[in-house]
């Protein structure tokens, strides 16, 4: 890393870990207590905040499960409330306090397909912070409770625009999907977070999602596509899919447990238990055990996943979340796929019991929230990551269906264009014994993911017109351990990179290192004029990459980029108007 690159992670570094001191507010004896609800089913909106408007220091809650919430040591008189939730439109209300008395009241919420929360995941709230432009689509927990998904991929699969291609049966770790159209393999060019925080193995140089957190642990899913992804970065091409999980909430010892079994084999065990802190300090813990045989021969998986997370809150005006995980997977995964012959006669058929695929990451992340008064907020984000992931496959050969049937280990491989009936097995299963030169390879990859967010949320007016600016920066560290290994027998997984001797190599295999520093800086506006609401914004990206060729006498190869990325989206209320009955009413 160079020096100007070190100097400036160090001044993020310092911004970001700033936690002055925030005067506490003072005691009153005034009390409110009400209750958030949506508007067309009266049901409880849990997680909406709760602020109070233009108080000398800065006072709010979010409301429980119930949709419940309480404000205390309140001073008498005219108290102005604002109220937010994702999805919904924003309120204002106006309580009078009385000394001694507890207030209390219903609030209604309207439903809005342009407020999202702008993947804005604080310690204090996922409250929407700005109607964003382009699409935006949201998956809530009732959602997602009623399609019940093996997946996140199959949950996707819901959202308008996403288009989701399986090859791993019922794992869905390596998730395969698309955005408006573009190519889907292994979710390239879609960058993927998990509360907010990046979740491709290295997101600058290999952005293949070769691991994909648990549907169990998502609580919302959220998809950005269009000119608001200039926020996130880098690999929006297609859009930007955030999983948000849920923050420990619970105020008394409890947890739960949940059981879900299937055909194949399937079962799932999550269990999560919280409530253990104290008012200030809520600690949760969630743990999965995952199996299944898959819907093919030999495509079994096992995935073990622990969970830590503790919410910090530091007083009416910061928060501290913190979010430990640790994931463990071994499948049977191949890309040995069917002929026309084995779909026909044997659709199950899959001959690669020794292609194997293990994952090992393990993750730390840190929100902190701080609020300075009603217009100005911050956030800033730590996290880090590692990622193991070696694949062992077997090399294919294709064979006669007759041949194979009759003489099996004995059956002569041909080419894949034979004309007539073929069946593909691996190369083990027609030779004699598991001792095959170079008829194993592995793929074993490990990847380092370090970074420092921070960005500012300012309300403010822009030429008399009501504005939000948020803008802010990122300093982002991976690096891609890359080898590739040659091996003689079937079902040992090690090999090697070369053959002969050193002095006179014969290189086999692969063996490269891939590093990427990373200065991101990002401003977007949202001025509204009416009806319509302009979001113009730029982002711009610097990154240096390095590569090291260790099998070409430690080769190294550098390149600086940088790049920026304008936008401007637009927003058009045109009110809302009945069309008639929905599908499946009247």
């Amino acid at each position: 890393m160079h020096a100007p690159t070190r100097l400036l992670f160090s001044v993020l570094l310092v911004l970001g870990l700033n936690c002055d001191h925030v005067a506490a507010q003072n005691t009153e004896t005034g009390r409110i207590e009400g209750r958030v609800v949506t508007a067309s089913l009266e049901a409880p909106l849990p997680d909406a905040t709760v602020r109070i408007v233009g108080s000398g220091q800065p006072n709010g809650t979010t409301t429980g499960v119930d949709g419940r919430f309480v404000l205390a040591d309140l001073p008498p008189g005219t108290t102005e409330l604002r109220i937010r939730h994702v999805g919904y439109r924003p309120a204002t209300r106006t309580v009078q306090v009385r000394a001694g008395e507890t207030t209390r009241m219903s609030i209604q919420l309207e439903q809005t397909v342009l407020e999202l929360s702008g993947l804005k995941i604080t310690g204090v709230s996922r409250n929407g912070q700005a109607t964003l432009s382009g699409t935006a689509s949201q998956i809530d927990p009732a959602e997602l409770e009623q399609i019940a998904p093996l997946g996140a991929q199959e949950a996707l699969t819901y959202v308008p625009g996403i288009q989701g291609v399986s090859d791993d049966g019922m794992g869905q770790t390596r998730m395969s999907v698309g955005i408006r159209g573009l190519q889907p393999r292994r979710t390239q060019r879609v960058l993927v977070l998990e509360d907010g925080m990046p979740v491709q193995p290295a997101p600058y140089v290999f952005s293949p999602l070769y691991y994909n957190p648990p549907i169990e642990r998502i609580e919302e899913v959220e998809v950005i596509k269009g000119s608001a992804t200039v926020r996130h970065g880098p690999q929006t091409m297609a859009g930007v899919i955030n999983y948000v999980t849920s923050r420990p909430q619970r105020r008394t010892l409890g947890g739960s447990l949940k059981l879900t079994s299937g055909t194949n084999g399937y079962l799932s065990a999550f269990g999560e238990l919280g409530g253990f802190g104290s008012q200030a300090l809520r600690p949760q813990v969630q743990v999965l055990f995952k199996r299944g045989d898959g819907f093919r021969e030999n495509n079994d998986f096992t995935q073990l996943n622990g969970t830590a997370k503790l919410r910090y809150r530091v007083d009416e005006s910061r928060s501290l979340y913190l979010n430990a995980n640790v994931d463990y997977e071994r499948l049977n995964a191949t890309y040995t796929g069917l002929t026309p012959h084995t779909f026909r006669t044997n659709p199950n058929f899959n001959p690669k019991d020794d292609d194997v695929y293990r994952i090992f990451r393990g993750a730390l992340g840190a929100t902190y929230n701080r609020r300075y008064n009603d217009s100005v907020e911050s956030t800033t984000k730590l996290y880090a990551n590692v990622f193991d992931r070696p694949w062992w496959r077997e090399n294919d050969v294709f064979v006669r269906a007759s041949d194979y049937e009759e003489n099996g280990v004995d059956a002569e491989p041909v080419p894949p264009s034979t004309p007539g009936p073929l069946v593909r097995v691996g190369i083990s299963d027609v030779t004699e014994g598991n001792e095959v030169q170079g008829g194993y390879f592995g793929n074993e990859r490990t990847f380092y993911v370090g970074g420092l967010e921070r960005w500012w949320d300012i309300e403010h007016s822009l030429f008399g017109r009501t504005s939000d600016l948020e803008a802010g920066g990122r300093i982002h560290w991976e690096r891609f351990e890359d080898n590739r290994k040659i091996g003689d027998e079937i079902g040992v997984r090690d090999g090697v990179f070369f053959r002969g001797s050193p002095d006179d190599p014969t290189i086999v295999g692969q063996s490269d290192i891939y590093e990427t520093t990373a200065l991101a800086l990002y401003a977007l506006e949202d001025i509204e004029l009416g009806a319509l609401q302009l979001s113009p914004g730029v982002r711009l990206e610097t990154f240096e990459q390095e590569r090291i060729d260790r099998l070409a006498d430690n080769q190294l190869r550098s390149e600086v980029s940088v790049v920026p990325l304008p936008s401007l989206g637009f927003n058009l209320n045109l009110g809302r108007y009945d069309l008639g009955p929905r599908v499946g009413e009247g």
